[in-house]
């Protein structure tokens, strides 16, 4: 594949892609565990849901394992048919059994794509009475309010809607099939959908390769397809010119320049559901000072940051929801002032400054956003420590509430505003783990009424007014939260121009290899 020859050729059936990126943060494979950025483009590749989202138009729900569904009078029952003659990757049918057992298992395993499912009213104690099949077609869901139809669709193309094969589960993992775990420890490493694709190996920390699923209705040219961890963005862009690898995933805007006049790569791009933040941890005595985090949030130079890092991977964005989702507006809410902050801090009766460190994932556009932003507190006498490591270390601090400051990226679920109002606001119980998947819950944020206003935009029905909703609950948390929030994603896919597969999406779990088809 390296050759010149190879340049030149057709894309040809039974090929092997290879894919250069960043895959630290992949831990499990575990459509009932799994929500970060890696993972999620792997299940969306390997397990069909019931729908899926219209790329095309982003405000539409096209069917996916499901054929057609309809929603009672009263907006409590949804019941989808199935597509005849669905299958596995094992060979086995794809039944509405299977579909209710998928839904039983991530609710009950109650690790954080369940909370997708508990937003519709699915608990351990009630899941097997409101996610049923009626018959070998028929799956019936049942809500406990009458939501918005767009808000139960949208939550029915997260990771948590995956639909599993319980038979090859059940058959592989006996007992431990059953609850609590409903084979977790299986799944964290293998998986058993009806998607194009299937996981036939997976090396942590090096590489994960996909197969061809044979039995899968979507198409797709691809053989095999390769992730390797290649983290750094100038290695990717050698091995990519040398035809080494296929894809670059991790290119900054002068790699991406040099890969499109290069004469046998080319560049894609897609606006993402995915906002880069900073977060201040409330359980800290002093970043809990409401002027300190006014102070912070004047301390972004987002020029600067937009010309030296973000060209190439995002553009500047001052809110929770990204543009294109119902609700979200290009506003710019604060400015880069570092007098303001001087002032704030010296309010807060900090202004002879203070010590402070920030947990960062290894990837060189936040690492960039990062040191900018530390430069900008040394201004005013903050001293920050940068504590850059792997995706996984790093949460894995972040989610036990063991960081000063955070900065990362938050990828929606899916495309609906909850998804990203449920995260950065919700923590109905900020002393308990319980919410530990929760954002609010990780920085120790609690809003309550924020929170029930977030709840009441669920059920209001008319998008236009639910919009608006969303619209005051961004200016009230941009202005207060401990959050900053500096870009919106735009992904950008530099490849050898022979392979035209990879199609990148507004979700990281819309990131197909294949054709998607609709019947």
């Amino acid at each position: 594949m390296s050759s010149e020859n190879d340049a030149k050729r057709a894309y040809r059936d039974g090929d092997r892609l290879v894919m250069g990126m960043s895959i630290d943060d992949l831990m499990t494979l575990d459509p009932a565990e799994g929500y970060e950025r890696t993972v999620s483009e792997l299940l969306g590749n390997v397990y069909e849901r019931l729908v899926r989202l219209d790329r095309d138009d982003l405000s539409r729900i096209k069917p996916e394992a499901a054929e057609s569904w309809t929603i009672s009078p009263d907006g409590l029952r949804f019941s989808f048919r199935l597509r005849p003659n669905l299958k596995f990757s094992s060979g086995n049918p794809v039944t509405a059994d299977d579909v209710a057992w998928s839904f039983k298992r991530a609710v009950t395993c109650a690790r954080g794509p369940a909370e997708i499912l508990n937003e519709l009213g699915l608990t351990p104690e009630n899941v097997s009475e409101r996610a049923v099949a009626d018959d070998e077609q028929t799956f019936r869901l049942t809500l406990n309010a009458a939501f918005a139809p767009s808000f139960v669709l949208n939550c029915l193309t997260s990771n948590a809607a995956s639909i599993v094969d319980r038979k090859t589960v059940e058959q592989v993992c006996g007992a431990d099939a059953d609850a609590p775990t409903f084979g977790n420890d299986w799944l964290k490493r293998n998986t058993a959908g009806s998607g194009p694709f299937t996981v036939s190996d997976w090396c942590p920390g090096q590489a994960v390769a996909l197969t061809r699923n044979e039995f899968s209705r979507q198409r797709t040219s691809l053989a095999v397809a390769e992730y390797r961890h290649i983290p750094d963005g100038a290695t990717q862009l050698d091995l990519l010119l040398e035809g080494k690898i296929d894809v670059a995933r991790s290119l900054d805007f002068q790699q991406l320049e040099i890969a499109r006049q290069s004469g046998v790569c080319r560049v894609s791009a897609a606006p993402k559901g995915a906002i880069l933040f900073i977060s201040l941890n409330q359980r800290h005595p002093l970043l809990s000072k409401p002027q300190v985090i006014r102070a912070f949030k004047h301390l972004v130079d987002y020029e600067t940051m937009q010309q030296q890092w973000l060209e190439g991977s995002g553009r500047v964005h001052q809110g929770f929801l990204p543009l294109g989702m119902l609700g979200s507006e290009d506003k710019t809410r604060f400015a880069y002032d570092p007098q303001e902050a001087r002032r704030l801090l010296v309010e807060a009766g900090l202004g002879s400054g203070f010590q402070i460190s920030m947990d960062v994932h290894q990837f060189p556009t936040v690492m960039g956003v990062a040191s900018i932003f530390q430069k900008s507190l040394a201004l005013v006498g903050v001293e920050l420590t940068l504590l850059p490591d792997t995706g996984k270390s790093v949460l894995g601090k972040f989610r036990g509430r063991k960081h000063d400051l955070y900065c990362g990226r938050w990828g929606t679920d899916y495309w609906d505003p909850n998804s990203n109002a449920k995260a950065f606001l919700k923590n109905t119980d900020n002393g308990s783990e319980k919410e530990a998947g929760i954002l609010a819950w990780r920085n120790g944020w609690s809003a309550p009424e924020l929170s029930r206003m977030a709840d009441d935009a669920l059920t209001i029905s008319d998008p236009n007014l639910r919009a608006e909703r969303y619209r005051l609950l961004q200016d009230e948390v941009v202005s207060t939260a401990p959050y900053i929030f500096i870009y919106q994603q735009v992904e950008y896919v530099a490849t050898r121009d022979w392979f035209t597969t990879l199609s990148v999406g507004p979700t990281f779990g819309s990131n197909y290899l294949f054709d998607t088809v609709d019947a």
